[in-house]
């Protein structure tokens, strides 16, 4: 009787044990599915949301092209849109200098008039050499009648 009673008692307390074990490990399960879903938040938050965000942000962009937007590219070049296809974009970089481009390229719009392509400056510059002409025309002509004045 005493040994079956010492029996009895072993495989109860080996039970007990065996119990607080899987409680033990049932409580270590739960820490680690919170903390997996701490980590996600985190990554959703820190990456996921804000990479979708700017994503968007191009997409608008991209959708907003239209001819004559000035615009920057990701390699740093300001130009005029010239053309807009499916996957492709001209764009006028000088006087008569139109490169054709992937959309993605485009990486933001700048304000009218930040691009002020050749042509203005051709312009500008015909202008100045017209007035240095009329300024030598005038000093030679001015220079002429000194002469025969004094001669």
């Amino acid at each position: 009787m005493l040994r079956t009673l010492l029996l009895s008692l072993a495989v109860v307390s080996t039970t007990v044990a065996n119990a607080q074990d899987a409680a033990a490990q049932q409580g270590g399960m739960t820490s680690t599915l919170i903390m997996l879903a701490v980590m996600g938040l985190f990554f959703y938050f820190m990456i996921i949301r804000p990479n979708k965000k700017r994503q968007t942000e191009h997409q608008n962009l991209m959708n907003e092209l239209k001819k004559g937007t000035e615009v920057v590219t990701s390699a740093g070049i300001i130009g005029k849109v010239a053309d807009v296809a499916d996957g492709y974009i001209s764009v006028e970089i000088a006087n008569n200098v139109v490169i054709k481009l992937q959309r993605q390229a485009i990486i933001s719009m700048v304000p009218k008039g930040t691009y002020k392509g050749t042509t203005d400056n051709a312009q500008g510059n015909k202008k100045a050499k017209k007035e240095e002409t009329v300024a030598e025309t005038a000093e030679t002509t001015e220079a002429v009648e000194t002469k025969e004045n004094n001669g």
